[in-house]
């Protein structure tokens, strides 16, 4: 434990010359659709990528998307 941070430097940052989060900096903006459109072209050769399109455009979570299975699909329906 005594190597454990002091409260004092979690409450003013990560350390020195490393600010605390402000509220503005903690929410991630959106990225607009030429933003995803150029991170799905940039993504194309990872394995798992018939996935990232899916989450983009649907907003499952990835424990939503590592559960899915083939049942969960309905082809006729066009629903997931």
């Amino acid at each position: 434990m005594a190597s454990a941070c002091p409260l004092p430097n979690l409450q003013r940052g990560a350390g020195p010359g490393h600010p605390a989060p402000t509220a503005a900096s903690a929410v991630p903006a959106d990225w607009t659709a030429a933003q995803l459109a150029s991170y799905l072209i940039g993504v194309r050769h990872v394995r798992l990528f018939p996935a990232l399109p899916l989450v983009a455009h649907t907003g499952l979570r990835r424990s939503e998307v590592a559960r899915l299975k083939w049942g969960d699909l309905d082809t006729l329906a066009a629903t997931l």
